[in-house]
């Protein structure tokens, strides 16, 4: 049977439950089923979204070569040869502070964002325009602040819960 690809898909861990023995199976106390295997699922829509497991630069330029568009949270260390902001100066600023880059060549974009901490997200497709507005709590003040929200979050936000 074939299918044809949807437009957004997420690719998240899964557990299969299985209680029989096995070497490859897990114990996981904190999931609906304890006991099975781990597996890494693929929920149909045709734009991949993932999460900082497996995402790299190097990868959504190699998606993008091959014709599939993607977003990702990274890493803070792994946006190799691009200067974001460290979390350590994002707070300083107010929250919702961002801050991006777009690499010349093969224009994937870096975004760094501040909510109660920073979140760096990779994208081909998709920026920062055009900004969205969100409720979020200040953990500082304990109350809840209107922030500007960039597209690449809430387009990942949107669709990522897709797996779980």
């Amino acid at each position: 049977m074939r299918t044809e690809p949807e437009e957004r898909q997420s690719i998240d861990e899964q557990i299969t439950p299985f209680k029989e023995r096995s070497v490859m199976r897990l114990n996981l106390p904190n999931k609906p089923y304890r006991w099975g295997f781990k597996v890494f699922t693929r929920a149909g829509r045709p734009k991949i979204f993932f999460d900082d497991w497996l995402s790299s630069v190097e990868l959504v330029v190699h998606l993008k070569e091959i014709g599939y568009d993607c977003v990702g949270t990274i890493r803070q260390n792994h946006p190799s040869g691009c200067e974001l902001m460290e979390e350590k100066k994002m707070k300083r600023f107010r929250l919702g502070h961002i801050d991006w880059r777009v690499e010349k060549l093969t224009e994937v974009c870096l975004v760094r964002w501040y909510d109660n901490k920073a979140v760096t997200l990779v994208s081909y497709y998709v920026a920062v325009e055009p900004k969205d507005t969100c409720r979020c709590l200040n953990s500082s003040d304990k109350k809840y602040v209107e922030i500007e929200t960039p597209a690449v979050i809430k387009e990942y936000n949107k669709y990522m819960g897709g797996v779980d």
